[in-house]
């Protein structure tokens, strides 16, 4: 889990004033859905301060070609405000990046000036440099280890500001390459750390075009070379084998003279780029051909196994320098004019300057090694090369040319990728390529975004790195090109002189360029331009006709982008990388590390539910348009289910960690309702390996695996990452599209997320054009705090709009499918048939009149009485029973979509302080945020006791040795003064004992003596127990519990399966940065499954319990909050009876909607306001006949049910009406009934006649809100009353499971939160973040454990040697490295 970023910044001197590239996209964008989208998060952004493009009211308008161009505000886009300094551009992206982990980070720099030869040297080291033509670099490193409590980001910029001593000047050109790293493979020491160079900085002899010559010279600079690595290099693929990492470091030692003494993979990498960036350098170069004609490995020790101890035979760098000072550069030098072939163009777009650009004549070429050849035998004997045979010394004298003319670090970072195994996402550059940063993905993810007119492009393997603030307006690059993570080199910076054929694209040279005064002719050799000449647009970017269709872009900025695939083999033409731009939208929180992440967090979740409610409602949203396809897929599985009855998956869910959690209980919710789905829900590690039995696939033992067998054509996916990035399920969405192909649906919290990149690329690869409606947003967007509430809320909240979704979606498709009543079958038959026979009453008349005419028998008129109405569809109805696909009503329907609009926002707006705007509540409004913040701070009393008593003993020690005063001591010295001041004769003498100082105990009294020894001693008695006696008397003036255990404290968490793991995972990183001595312990449990086994054994004196109650109000589960507290009653009874009286149980903390107050010794309960959601028909019940030994229910339910059916037909307020009063028959019978309670209940006493009219009894005794008081009354209803129970048991398990449990969940986030807030501060100590870890992993992007588990699609050997000699057939000579 480590992270890319980087930025080039080119200046007035570097921007080559080019003509630049002109394009357009071609794919227009879905305008309503988009529009939908960007109003929805531009709302968002007003109340928590993410910034966006454009405003709310995005228009489309179609241009003359009939593509769509957006019409927007550009104001957040980078403009023509004033750039900021790129050391602040790097510290953000710095920032940014260590979401992906920041134990420790790196950053290098090449700053290039400008000089020209008429400079005085300022040193030796620049007086070489006297006739240089290109810039002069200037390169610099800086490495450090993260601290613990401070961020990452600012002491990486202070350390490379001292370093460096100034800002980088970028007025020709500056580079960055940086890395964030979460160690894999290494310790995190700064020789392990990024960026990684091999060999150091020295001068050679470099060999370029001359951009003011226009030709080709040498200069002497001083050569380096600078990478970062974010993945695993395993293997590299040399000399016919595959040779492990190890033994590659133990080959470059020997290789490269240099020895390093690393143990990471990374450094590897660099050393290879060492050895094979050689374009320029002709001693390299040699060096290179050399490597490339040994047979084996093992050739660099003379034949021995590599190891540590194994001669090194392999030739210095000074013998191939004197080799090619003597062999290659003198013929070079005659020969260069015919190899090197320049072009210019003149006044390009009004400028003065010129473009120079050069390509390499392949007869030129062929006529040096010809040369070279003709003079090998005479340095044969020199350089040990008189027993090569000729094949290989054409091979030397060719790789050795072929690699001085063309391996840059393009394209030699694309053989290094194409022959490594491992996942790779690479940065590098080097000081002899000015303005130039190669870059790579292959397994990992990389983007760069850029803007059309801006010197400036930034890159790194975060999302938002790239997207930060370039400009002090506060605006952003505006577009973003996502690499192919199945491997792809991107060049970027100032534009490449050398210029090469594109594989698949030649043309013969046409006759205009042939006779044009600014090509230079060259021998019959093709062209390496090929297609029309495009003029299009894209933004400000203009492109001129000078070359035609050529590889990459090229902006007016100066900054040219070249893409080469390992996939398809060949560079990417400009209008492909265009097109596979996308425009960032919104960018991420500015970056301030003072901030309170998670407290922000908690402020903005109320506003990030109605911007998610807004954007279900809308038709024409995304999120809406996504569900639509979504429900489909599921309604069909149900229906394929019913009619099959087969075994196979209907939903496959994958996530990791919170998100795993979230999408289980996601999947059990949707299973309660929808019997028929059969859902599937499984770690995405585990998905890594689905569909291969390779033996080398990681095993997970004690799990089911997901059976392959059982995904068929009907499976649908469901892939969750807040990210959109997770290692996992990134790869895992790669592996799964193949299984389900068009089936497959992703949640995320940002926009054009690496996943949703991924799903476009197996559209691309099956042909098929994606559609943008397979992605959910949960619009929380970028959130860097570890400790998560906001994204797994909107998550949260997200999953159960689209349970509402499936549920209107399965009843306006099969309407038949939802459960139904059997009155309502039989009041609709009753209807149908006095329909029929007021439409046939003229056809039944004509045929009495025919009979009674014809003298037969008039027809019988059937029976419509109300006993026998119905009564052939009850056999229907319990056979319909079985295929019915969704276990709700029409009113249970309607029943959650209200609880949905009225409880949660209003409800949460409540707990976290603050409402959908963004503003704090008022005080009246916000007792519940503040008795669960007086919970928190109570417990954080407790988790920084042992510090503050630690700081009182000092002040003690400090006061009592330092100053001569013990406590008794000095109290007895206090005493004497005062008796002696009443003129009592005690004599004179010193209350001290002590043997340094034996003639004061000689001059006094014994008994002075003898007093002063017992104070002493009382004084050193005190001393032993002064903690534990500060502790208690620090717990009395506090009002806390005096008996708990001293030193750290342990928190439980006690809810349901989600909530506590979420919770425990929440409240961990709150404290992961915590000092020793108030760091408490976090675990979590199920009070309804194991919390009694695991931890009753191990309550102690003081143990934090938070306990989430179920509301037991509701029938459905008042089982359930009884079950808990039992849990809990067992584990707070657990006391030591010594310390009885004293505080000696557990603490508790119980939230939850029920009133009620248990006996739990040491606890305090919150209420969560629960007035804005309508009662339940049990709870409506409960009210008024709680006092009754035999309650009958006929007339309250037959008065409900007359109130309902008035509410449907709009007579009546639906506020008055509980839920679930829909499940009442309305032929109930009441009358017998009513008569036996009212004297039942009179017989009894406990009701007055006025009571019994109203049917309650408020005055006699006080309503208990126990859940166990609550259980037997229950069980006490008549029949009827027991059915109406039974009915409502989905539609109360939906609202703890999706709004009661979320809002717990919400509570202890803001528990503690107050609590980490109260104890993040201890005296004299550096507060710690509370918002990030000491790794700072928010998103796991490595290997994480499991890496991508591949069915072994890897080419055998046996085939790359077939195709190794079919080319050194073709060549003539053969490169065995």
């Amino acid at each position: 889990m480590c992270g890319n970023f980087g930025l080039i910044m080119l200046g007035k001197e570097g921007s080559t004033g080019c003509a630049a590239d002109e394009f357009e996209k071609k794919s227009a964008p879905q305008d309503a859905m988009d529009a939908s989208l960007h109003q929805t998060l531009h709302e968002v952004s007003k109340l928590h301060g993410l910034r966006v493009v454009g405003d709310a009211n995005w228009t489309h308008n179609k241009s003359s070609s009939g593509k769509y161009n957006v019409i927007e505000s550009t104001s957040a886009h980078a403009g023509n405000a004033e750039m900021l300094k790129p050391l602040f551009i790097l510290e953000a992206q710095t920032a940014a990046t260590e979401v992906r982990g920041g134990q420790a980070g790196g950053i290098s720099s090449i700053e290039y000036r400008k000089e020209t030869s008429t400079r005085t040297a300022q040193s030796s080291y620049e007086a070489k440099f006297a006739g240089a033509f290109e810039p002069i670099p200037n390169m610099f490193r800086t490495r450090c280890v993260a601290r613990k409590r401070y961020p990452l980001a600012a002491d990486l910029a202070k350390k490379f500001l001292k370093k460096f001593g100034r800002q980088p000047d970028p007025s020709f050109a500056v580079t960055f390459v940086g890395h964030t790293r979460f160690a894999t493979s290494s310790k995190n020491v700064e020789s392990e750390l990024h960026p990684h160079e091999w060999v150091p900085p020295r001068v050679e002899r470099i060999w370029r075009l001359n951009s003011i010559t226009g030709k080709f010279e040498s200069t002497n600079v001083s050569y380096c070379l600078h990478l970062t690595h974010n993945g695993d290099f395993d293997a590299f693929e040399m000399y016919s084998s595959t040779v492990v990492n190890g033994e590659l470091g133990l080959w470059l030692e020997r290789v490269l003279w240099t020895e390093n003494l690393t143990k990471g993979d990374s450094p590897k990498l660099a050393g290879l780029m060492d050895v094979m960036r050689v374009q320029g350098r002709w001693g390299p170069a040699c060096r290179l051909g050399y490597v490339r004609v040994l047979k084996s490995v093992n050739d660099v020790c003379d034949g021995e196994q590599l190891c540590k101890e194994a001669p090194n035979v392999f030739p210095t760098f000074e013998f191939f320098q004197d080799w090619a000072e003597a062999l290659f550069e003198p013929v070079f030098h005659m020969h260069k004019n015919n190899i090197i072939k320049v072009r210019q163009d003149k006044d390009v777009m009004g400028s003065k300057k010129k473009i120079v650009e050069y390509s390499i004549d392949p007869a030129g070429e062929a006529q040096f090694v010809d040369a070279v050849l003709s003079q090998f035998d005479s340095y044969a004997d020199r350089f040990n090369a008189n027993t090569w045979s000729r094949k290989e010394r054409l091979a030397f004298v060719s790789l050795t040319i072929r690699s001085f003319l063309r391996n840059d670090l393009y394209t030699t970072l694309t053989e290094v990728l194409s022959r490594a195994e491992g996942s790779f996402g690479i940065q590098c550059h080097c000081t002899i390529e000015p303005g130039v940063v190669v870059i790579a993905s292959k397994g990992q993810p990389m983007s760069v975004s850029f803007g059309p007119d801006l010197p400036l492009c930034l890159y790194g393997s975060e999302a938002e790195a790239i997207a930060v603030p370039v400009d002090v307006d506060g605006g952003w690059l505006p577009e973003r090109i996502d690499l192919d993570s199945k491997g792809e080199v991107m060049r970027l910076g100032t534009p490449r002189l050398f210029i090469e054929g594109r594989f698949g694209h030649i043309r013969k040279q046409t006759e205009e360029e042939k006779e044009g005064d600014n090509f230079e002719k060259q021998p019959a050799a093709p062209s390496i331009y090929e297609g029309p000449v495009i003029r299009k647009t894209l933004g400000n970017v203009t492109r001129g006709k000078e070359f035609g269709e050529r590889a990459g872009i090229r902006m007016r900025g100066g900054v040219e982008i070249l893409s080469y695939s390992l996939v398809t083999d060949c560079e990417a033409m400009g209008q492909e990388l265009v097109d596979r731009a996308v425009t960032i939208t919104s960018a991420p929180i500015p970056y301030d590390p003072k901030a309170d992440l998670v407290a922000a967090d908690l402020a903005m979740t109320p506003g990030i539910l109605d911007a998610i409610d807004r954007a279900w409602s809308n038709t024409k949203s995304v999120e809406y348009i996504v569900a639509e396809e979504f429900c489909k897929y599921m309604i069909r599985c149900m229906k394929h289910r019913v009619d099959t009855q087969t075994d196979s998956t209907d939903l496959l869910i994958g996530g990791v960690e919170a998100s795993l959690w979230v999408a289980e209980q996601f999947a059990a919710d949707l299973r309660t309702i929808f019997p028929q789905l059969n859902i599937v829900t499984v770690s995405a590690n585990k998905l890594l390996g689905l569909a291969d039995d390779a033996p080398g696939k990681v095993f997970f033992p004690g799990t089911d695996a997901v059976l392959p067998r059982r995904i068929d054509n009907h499976t649908c996916a469901l892939l969750i990452s807040q990210s959109g990035q997770t290692f996992a399920t990134l790869h895992a969405t790669r592996k799964i599209a193949s299984l389900v192909g068009d089936r497959m649906f992703l949640l995320t919290g940002c926009f054009n997320s690496k996943m949703e990149v991924a799903m476009k690329e197996d559209y691309q690869m099956r042909g098929k054009v994606y559609g943008k409606n397979r992605v959910f947003n949960n619009y929380s967007g970028y959130r860097p705090a570890e400790p998560t509430s906001a994204a797994i809320v909107a998550t949260f909240h997200t999953l159960t709009r689209l349970i509402l979704h499936l549920v209107v979606a399965t009843r306006k498709k099969f309407a038949g499918s939802r459960l139904i009543h059997k009155w309502e079958y039989s009041a609709a038959t009753d209807l149908l048939r006095k329909l029929v026979r007021r439409k046939t009453a003229a056809r039944r008349k004509r045929l009495r009149e025919e009979a009674e005419a014809a003298g037969h028998p008039p027809p019988e008129e059937p029976d419509n009485s109300r006993q026998d109405t119905g009564k052939e569809f009850v056999t229907w109805y319990e056979q319909g029973r079985q295929t019915i696909l969704m276990n709700l009503t029409d009113g249970c329907i309607d029943d959650i979509h209200t609880i949905m609009a009225t409880s949660m926002i209003p409800n949460i707006e409540r707990i976290v302080g603050f409402d959908k705007y963004g503003d704090p509540l008022d005080e009246d409004e916000k007792q519940t945020n503040e008795e669960l913040r007086q919970a928190g701070q109570a417990w954080g009393d407790h988790v920084r006791e042992p510090w503050m008593v630690v700081i009182f003993v000092a002040v003690y020690l400090f006061v009592s040795v330092g100053f001569g005063l013990p406590l008794f001591g000095t109290l007895g010295t206090v005493i004497v003064e005062i008796l002696k001041a009443a003129n009592v004769d005690i004599g004179n003498g010193v209350l001290a004992w002590s043997p340094r100082y034996p003639r004061t105990m000689v001059n006094q009294g014994i008994g002075w003596t003898l007093v002063g020894l017992t104070l002493q001693i009382v004084d050193a008695v005190w001393f032993i127990y002064i903690g534990k006696n500060l502790t208690w008397l620090l717990r009395w003036v506090t009002g806390r519990p005096i008996a708990a255990r001293m030193g750290g404290r342990t928190i439980v968490v006690v809810d349901s399966p989600c909530i506590h793991q979420l919770t425990e995972n929440f409240a961990s990183k709150l404290f992961s940065q915590a000092y020793s001595f108030c760091m408490p312990n976090v675990h979590g449990a199920s009070g309804l499954d194991h919390f009694v086994h695991r931890f009753t054994h191990r309550v102690v004196r003081g143990v934090l319990l938070a306990v989430g109650r179920p509301d037991g109000r509701l029938c459905v589960l008042a089982k359930s909050e009884a079950a808990v507290l039992l849990a809990v009653k067992q584990a707070v009874f657990i006391e030591n009876p010594a310390y009885s009286g004293m505080g000696a149980g557990p603490d508790v903390i119980t939230v939850g909607h029920n009133p009620y107050v248990p006996n739990l010794g040491l606890a305090r309960h919150v209420v969560l306001k629960s007035d804005n959601r309508r009662k339940f028909v049990d709870e409506y019940l409960y009210e008024r006949l709680y006092l009754a030994a035999k309650p009958f229910t006929g007339a309250i339910l037959r008065q409900l049910s007359n109130a309902y059916s008035a509410a449907v037909k709009g007579r009546a307020e639906w506020a008055d009406i509980p839920y679930g009063a829909q499940h009442i028959n309305p032929n109930v019978e009441h009358g017998d009934m009513f008569t036996d309670f009212v004297l039942n209940a009179k017989e009894a006493g406990m009701l007055t006649m006025k009571q019994l009219k109203a049917g309650v009894s408020s005055k006699t005794q006080s309503k208990s809100f126990d859940p166990a008081v609550r259980t037997a009354f229950a069980g006490r209803l008549d029949r009827q009353a027991q059915r109406v129970q039974d009915y409502q048991q989905v539609v109360q398990q939906f609202y703890e499971c999706r709004v009661a449990a979320i809002e717990r969940y919400v509570s202890f986030c803001v528990m503690f939160h107050a609590m980490a807030e109260k104890a993040h501060t201890p005296w004299f100590c550096v507060p710690w973040d509370m918002a990030r870890s000491q790794s700072n992993l928010r998103v796991a992007t490595t290997a994480s454990p499991v890496a991508n588990e591949t069915g072994g699609n890897h080419v055998s050997n046996e085939v790359k040697k077939i195709a190794r000699d079919f080319a050194a057939a073709l060549r003539g000579y053969s490169a065995n490295f």
